[in-house]
């Protein structure tokens, strides 16, 4: 099964950039919407997925493997308010962006 997400969402635009360098083509047979629907889909043996390290919580029954010799980079911009403080759940979610940018 070849799935990804639809054309016009970022994590596929990244995957189409990686596969057009590599000189590949592929067929989408099943776009998803939910990177948990892709990790469900792994677990009925329906196939593999490219996913961000920063959703996948390491399980049993999952294995991830890096993927080497490809620009996989998604970038990912945060904008916040200058003149006004962040809420408590604004400062925490800054945090896991930045988090997960440095990682």
């Amino acid at each position: 099964m070849r799935g990804d997400f639809p054309a016009g969402y970022g994590n596929r635009a990244v995957t189409d950039r990686a596969f057009a360098a590599a000189g590949l083509q592929r067929h989408v047979a099943i776009e998803i919407t939910a990177f948990a629907s892709g990790a469900d889909f792994i677990r009925q043996g329906l196939g593999i997925a490219l996913l961000p390290r920063g959703v996948i919580v390491p399980c049993e029954d999952l294995a991830a493997l890096p993927v080497a010799g490809a620009d996989l980079d998604w970038p990912i911009s945060l904008a916040t308010p200058g003149a006004r403080r962040l809420s408590a759940a604004a400062r925490l979610f800054e945090q896991l962006v930045v988090g997960q940018h440095l990682q």
